[in-house]
């Protein structure tokens, strides 16, 4: 990330709180560029991104202004036919910029996250489940792109910064993990991933190279 670019000098408090603002907006210009970087790599490597733009979830309720600022910017990308695929896998890449301080204490800086997700063979079992629970259709793009995002497992899971993948796999069966059978998970920070050079090198071609020795090549 280009963390130069020019240094506006605050004459008052009010001036401080507008570049503080703007700051905070070529941040996310930043974020996105980077983003639709990924998914043109991803994409030329048969991983094509679901949710057409969708990238952030966020509120516009008075009483939620938490989530009027988007902790996560999330994709999710896919080449199996899902109508066919018994064991669906899907590839994740995004950015965690400020998750909830009190549920996240240790987090220190805004990083990168990326891995894979491989359902269950009984996935549409469970998801039928959801369904009948919440009364609604659970689509699979929306449970990919939900508040709790897969980008954000990386947090949960407490992964270290460092590019290592971490590898979890289901031994409970379909219902223990929402249907997930096994996901892989690594990071970064992301002052660290400088250009389009820096992300294919740290995470395109290690997320690419770790999509192949577990499942082959698409």
């Amino acid at each position: 990330m280009n963390q130069g670019g020019y240094v506006e000098l605050a004459k008052n408090p009010g001036q401080e709180m507008l570049l503080g603002l703007r700051s905070v907006r070529r941040l996310f210009v930043e974020v996105s560029e980077l983003i639709l970087s990924a998914d043109r790599a991803m994409s030329d490597k048969g991983w094509d991104h679901l949710g057409h733009h969708q990238a952030v979830s966020l509120s516009n309720n008075i009483k939620d202004p938490q989530r009027w600022f988007p902790s996560t910017v999330a994709r999710h990308y896919k080449s199996d036919d899902l109508d066919r695929a018994t064991n669906p896998k899907f590839a994740f890449i995004g950015v965690i910029l400020d998750p909830d301080a009190d549920a996240n204490a240790s987090f220190e800086e805004p990083i990168i996250s990326f891995g894979w997700i491989e359902l269950h063979e009984n996935w549409r079992e469970e998801f039928q489940k959801a369904d009948e629970k919440k009364g609604e259709n659970v689509k699979l793009e929306r449970w990919l792109n939900g508040d709790q995002s897969w980008v954000e497992t990386a947090l949960v899971e407490q992964v270290e910064a460092d590019g290592q993948f971490q590898l979890w796999s289901s031994t409970k069966g379909p219902s223990e993990n929402h249907g997930v059978n096994r996901h892989e998970i690594a990071c970064l920070p992301l002052v660290s991933i400088g250009d389009e050079d820096s992300l294919y090198k740290n995470v395109i071609e290690p997320l690419y190279s770790n999509l192949t020795k577990r499942f082959g090549q698409d």
